[in-house]
């Protein structure tokens, strides 16, 4: 009969397999909210590759907790080599320039587009210097239909 802990650890070897095999050798990238699902992946991604081969974007937006943003960085100190912090006005600015040719209909709308910018840096950071992106989507989120389509 297999334990919890015997679960866990099946559990935690395969992610970090997967890790290792999806990174190729190469370096990755996360975006870390302060969040469970982003910090998980941040702590696995730092285990089957080592902290050098991380890099963290912390990119806060309006709707982020200060608490959340803290939470971010603390971690992201602790498990990368390189951490990018993209401070909110930064986010606003660039989601200003879409609401000036887009009808927007609304804070739900807002909030969906600022998860597709923070997407979109995460790619354009990857492809950039060649390293593999992790995403955090958290599953439920997927299965409900709760979350920015097309986005980690």
């Amino acid at each position: 009969m297999l334990t919890f802990r015997t679960d866990y650890d099946k559990i935690i070897k395969i992610l970090l397999e997967f890790i290792k095999k999806f990174s190729q050798g190469k370096e990755v990238v996360i975006g870390l909210s302060g969040g469970v699902d982003s910090a998980l992946c941040g702590m696995l991604a730092c285990n089957a590759l080592g902290k050098k081969k991380v890099h963290i974007l912390v990119m806060p937006s309006r709707y982020t907790p200060e608490a959340d943003v803290k939470d971010a960085l603390n971690l992201a100190k602790k498990i990368a080599h390189k951490i990018i912090f993209v401070p909110k006005i930064k986010l606003e600015k660039i989601r200003k320039s879409y609401d000036k040719v887009m009808l927007t209909t609304g804070e739900n709308e807002n909030i969906v587009m600022d998860a597709y910018i923070r997407n979109d840096l995460l790619r354009r950071y990857s492809r950039t210097y060649g390293y593999r992106l992790l995403g955090t989507i958290n599953g439920s989120e997927w299965r409900l239909g709760y979350y920015p389509k097309y986005s980690l």
